[in-house]
C-alpha cells in the first residue's frame, strides 16, 4: 500500500522578506472611508429606534434593565397571595369496621350529617375553607330510631345515634368547593342500615374528568372512605345493586379554620392610665375572609361592658350590638386591659364555639383555637398588681356560635372577666 505523500513545509519568511508597512492612505481616500462608515452608523440608529417605538414602554423598561427587572418579578412572585391549587383528590383508605363513630377524631373541622334532625333536616356545619357543599338529586330518609352502632353519632353529643341518609334509585350529585390553598381531609360515610343488598359507584369528578372511582359492592356494615381534597369536586353516587344508593354523611378535618389575622397583640403600659374607662374595644368583622385581613378596618369597631356573645345570630340589643346584622361567619378582636387589684397566680378561662385565643402581655396564655363545639380552655400566668393589656381573638365558621371569658385568683372565686376591664379611649 502506498504511503501518503508528504507534507511539504512552506518556510516562514525572513524579516527582510515581509511585506514592507503599506504608505499612509491620501486625506480623500481617508474622508470617503469615514463618511461609509457614519452612513452605515446613522442607518442602524433608525433601524434601532423604530424597533423601541413599536416595543411596549413595559417592556422597554425591563430590556433596559434586566437585572432589576427580575429582582422586581421575584419579589412580587414572592409576595403575591398563593392561588389554590386543584382540583385533586388522593385515596387515602377504605374502612369497614368502625360503625358510624366519628365524634372522636373525624369532623373536627365541619360536617354534613343528612336528616340528623329529622328527615330532611340536615345537621350542618360547614368549615370556612369550604366554600358550599350542593346537592342535585336525591331524597332524605330516616330509618326507625334505635341505638344500632353502625348509625352515625348525634352531632349534638347526646350520645344517640342517627340512622339516616339521603338516597335515590339512580345517582346523587354532590359538589364540594374547597376554596383552600392546600388540600383537606374527607371522610365519607355510607350505609345500607337494612341491609337490603345496596351496591354502589363512588365516581369523584372535576371539570368533566373523572379523577377517581371506586365500587363498594355492600355497604351492610358501614363503609368510610377517607380522601385529601383541594379545590371543586363532584361526587357522583350510582346504584349499581338492589335498592337505592345512599350516604349518610360527610366529614372535614386538617384543614386550615381560618388565617390568623396579621396583626400582633399589643404590650407596654397605658399612656394615660387616669384616663381609662370602663369596658373593653371590640373590632367584629363579617365574614372570616375579612378577619383575615384583619389589618384592614373592621364591620364594626365599638366598647363593649361583656365579653359573651349569644348563640345565634343577629346578636340581641343587651350585648351593645343593636340591629348589626352578623352572618354566621364572623369573628372579633378585643382589646384592652385587665386590672389586677391583687398579686398571686391567676387563671383565665376561655369558652367557645368556635375557635378563641387570650394574650396576657403581649404573649398567649389560652388557646381554644379550631372549629370545635362550645368547649373551654384555660391557662394560668402569675401577675402583679396594675394593669395588664389584654388580646383576644375569636371566630366563628358557621352555624351556632358562642363565645365568654372567665378569671379566677388562686384560692379566690371564679368571676366573669369583663369585670376587671379597661380600655384606653385614645387608642
Amino acid at each position: 500500500m502506498s504511503q501518503p505523500a508528504a507534507h511539504k513545509s512552506h518556510p516562514v519568511p525572513k524579516p527582510s522578506q515581509r511585506q514592507k508597512k503599506s504608505e499612509p492612505m491620501s486625506v480623500v481616500t481617508a474622508w470617503k472611508l469615514a463618511s461609509a462608515m457614519l452612513g452605515t452608523l446613522f442607518l442602524a440608529l433608525c433601524v434601532l429606534t423604530i424597533m423601541l417605538l413599536m416595543r411596549s414602554p413595559d417592556s422597554s423598561a425591563q430590556a433596559a434593565s434586566p437585572t432589576a427587572a427580575g429582582a422586581t418579578d421575584a419579589a412580587a412572585e414572592s409576595s403575591a397571595p398563593k392561588v389554590p391549587a386543584g382540583p385533586a383528590i388522593s385515596f387515602i383508605k377504605k374502612d369497614e369496621k368502625r360503625g358510624g363513630s366519628w365524634r372522636a377524631d373525624l369532623g373536627k373541622d365541619g360536617y354534613a350529617v343528612y336528616s340528623a334532625n329529622g328527615t330532611g333536616n340536615h345537621n350542618l356545619k360547614l368549615p370556612a375553607y369550604i366554600e358550599s357543599l350542593t346537592q342535585e338529586g336525591g331524597a332524605d330518609y330516616m330509618w326507625a330510631a334505635n341505638d344500632d352502632k353502625r348509625g352515625l353519632e348525634n352531632p349534638n353529643g347526646d350520645g344517640k345515634r342517627v340512622s339516616t341518609c339521603v338516597y335515590s334509585d339512580a345517582e346523587i350529585n354532590f359538589c364540594i368547593n374547597a376554596k383552600r390553598a392546600v388540600p383537606c381531609k374527607l371522610s365519607i360515610y355510607c350505609l345500607d342500615f337494612d341491609r337490603c343488598g345496596r351496591a354502589q359507584r363512588m365516581e369523584f369528578i372535576s371539570e368533566g374528568k373523572t379523577l377517581h372511582t371506586i365500587e363498594l359492592p355492600s355497604i351492610a356494615e358501614g363503609v368510610w372512605l377517607h380522601y385529601a381534597i383541594q379545590g371543586s369536586i363532584n361526587i357522583k353516587i350510582s346504584c349499581t345493586g338492589a335498592a337505592n344508593a345512599v350516604l349518610a354523611g360527610m366529614f372535614f378535618d386538617e384543614g386550615q379554620d381560618r388565617q390568623a389575622p396579621k396583626r400582633t397583640p399589643p404590650t407596654g403600659d397605658p399612656a394615660d392610665p387616669a384616663a381609662l374607662k370602663d369596658g373593653i374595644i371590640a373590632e367584629l368583622f363579617d365574614g372570616l375572609n375579612t378577619y383575615a385581613h384583619a389589618e384592614n378596618k373592621p364591620t364594626l369597631r365599638t366598647v363593649l361592658s361583656t365579653l359573651k356573645l349569644g348563640s345565634t345570630p343577629p346578636l340581641n340589643p343587651g350585648q351593645g350590638l343593636r340591629n348589626w346584622p352578623f352572618s354566621e361567619s364572623m369573628a372579633a378582636i378585643y382589646s384592652g386591659f385587665v386590672e389586677i387589684d391583687q398579686e398571686g397566680t391567676y387563671t383565665f378561662f376561655v369558652e367557645s364555639d368556635d375557635g378563641a385565643k387570650l394574650y396576657i402581655d403581649g404573649v398567649l396564655l389560652v388557646d381554644n383555637d379550631g372549629n370545635h363545639p362550645l368547649k373551654e380552655a384555660n391557662g394560668a400566668k402569675p401577675l402583679t398588681k396594675g394593669l395588664h393589656r389584654i388580646w383576644i381573638e375569636y371566630f366563628n365558621s358557621a352555624s351556632m356560635y358562642g363565645f365568654n371569658a372567665y378569671m379566677q385568683r388562686q384560692g379566690a372565686d371564679k368571676q366573669p372577666l369583663a369585670a376587671q376591664l379597661k380600655y384606653d379611649p385614645t387608642e
